[in-house]
């Protein structure tokens, strides 16, 4: 158990004690609390942070020590819902007595359909179990917490149904420091296109959008001009990585395709960097990190029009939006950039707007403005 840091800013100026927050940060190798905190770091809010270990019974021990060592809290803020959050949930309510917020990035019950919907679907009994008794813990917490943090009004109104009834809402978009690295493609060639994908294989709903969006490329190639070359590469690990190296394997791809598998990558941002397009493909994501990232990078995005993402992207201005599960209408967007370098950079324009626009001091604002409601 690791806290760390403290800052002691003042949120209400005619309160001679400032409001305290405290994060409870999941093992995440993301760090999806910092989507909340690193932006409350520029508002006039009390933080503290601590690091949970990840192990259930020692966050029980550790964590009592920890919240009776330490001065009350007013707010506690979670990440996700499972049961070592509902262990968190119990000890902050009896021993601080403070006001709960939990941060969701994706709507839990989509997550428990996608991998454990069954015992066939889950793979194993332990899978299954486990995420049932996660899922029935986050339904508890969801009808008892003060506030939820959503990443999109979309998720707002997935996990609405599942809340308390005097619940508030807060939809804060997942915006972080981003890495964005200026660096030149490798063996730069104005005949290459390179097309990058960042995803979770954990997901079969993802690894599906990643062999879809290959299917268009291979249609795609039989449009090229002479010498014009496609670089596809994806970026991700999970459970279906294998299925996806198989089907690839498996796929007569065209010569002028090149796919590149680099399984899971902790820094992306060199995949960013060196990318002409940025393509997803999904239908299970609230607000994807990923699309944060590709933003930050300025690069255009093709993206599906399922759930969120057209309230997320204007069409023609910051994306070309598709059809979900039409391959020729991805075929179309793909070729338009293919063959006109001035809705690349039209597209890539309007993605960095939405980032600037999307600020961390503006989310921040938002954030502090929503914990006052709270307290």
């Amino acid at each position: 158990m690791v806290t760390l840091f403290s800052r002691t800013i003042q949120l209400h100026k005619n309160n001679p004690l400032p409001t305290q927050v405290l994060f409870i940060a999941s093992p995440d190798s993301r760090e999806r609390y910092r989507f909340v905190m690193e932006p409350l770091l520029t508002t006039s809010v009390e933080i503290e942070c601590y690091k949970d270990s990840g192990n259930i019974l020692r966050s029980l021990f550790s964590g009592v020590a920890f919240l009776f060592s330490k001065r009350s809290f007013d707010v506690v803020i979670l990440t996700g819902g499972d049961v070592r959050n509902l262990v968190w949930f119990f000890l902050v309510k009896l021993i601080t007595g403070a006001k709960i917020i939990i941060r969701f990035g994706g709507d839990p019950s989509t997550v428990r359909r996608s991998a454990q919907m069954s015992l066939k679907a889950s793979g194993n009994k332990f899978r299954y179990y486990r995420g049932a008794v996660g899922f029935s813990a986050t339904r508890f917490m969801l009808k008892r917490v003060d506030g939820i943090i959503a990443v999109s009004r979309y998720l707002v109104d997935c996990v609405t149904p599942l809340t308390g009834s005097k619940t508030r809402f807060c939809v804060s978009p997942p915006i972080v420091q981003c890495d964005v690295v200026k660096a030149e493609k490798p063996g730069y060639d104005q005949n290459q296109f390179r097309i990058c994908t960042v995803t979770n294989l954990n997901y079969r709903e993802k690894a599906k959008g990643v062999i879809f969006t290959i299917k268009a490329l291979i249609e795609c190639c039989q449009s090229l001009k002479p010498h014009q070359e496609i670089i596809f590469e994806i970026v991700g690990g999970g459970e279906y990585f294998d299925y996806i190296q198989r089907e690839i394997e498996n796929t007569p791809v065209p010569k002028n395709l090149s796919i590149l598998l680099h399984g899971y990558q902790k820094k992306v941002a060199e995949f960013y960097a060196r990318a002409d397009l940025f393509s997803y493909n999904s239908t299970l994501d609230s607000y994807p990190l990923v699309l944060v990232e590709a933003t930050a990078n300025s690069l255009p995005i093709v993206l599906n029009d399922w759930g969120p993402f057209p309230g997320l992207y204007e069409n023609e201005v910051s994306a070309l939006i598709y059809e979900t599960g039409n391959i020729e209408s991805l075929v179309r967007a793909l070729l338009r950039l293919l063959n006109d370098q001035n809705l690349v950079k039209v597209l890539g324009e309007g993605s960095g707007r939405q980032f600037q626009a999307n600020s961390m001091k503006n989310s921040g604002l938002e954030l502090e403005r929503f914990i006052e409601e709270i307290v």
